[in-house]
């Protein structure tokens, strides 16, 4: 995986990020995808322990199983759809 550098400009006096891409990249991605690529994130990039991403892993599998629950493929639903609509 490719590492993202999410540098700061100065505009205006006020700190910028230059993430509103990948931000746009996230939020069209499958829940799946997003999953697999948090993961893979947490440890190449961010170095934390095994115990970690399994945590994280165990959060994320259990709410692909509440959308699954609530008929919603997890493979076909995109970040960006989340909202709180969804747990009604």
């Amino acid at each position: 995986m490719e590492k993202t550098s999410f540098s700061l400009l100065k505009y205006s006096g006020k700190r910028v990020s230059l993430y509103s891409e990948r931000v746009h990249i996230i939020k069209i991605m499958q829940f799946q995808e997003a999953h697999d690529s948090f993961l893979n994130w947490l440890e190449v990039i961010k170095n934390k322990s095994p115990r970690t991403i399994e945590q994280y892993n165990r959060h994320l599998t259990k709410f692909s199983e509440y959308l699954e629950d609530k008929n919603i493929d997890s493979f076909t639903y995109k970040v960006g759809d989340i909202t709180l609509k969804i747990a009604e």
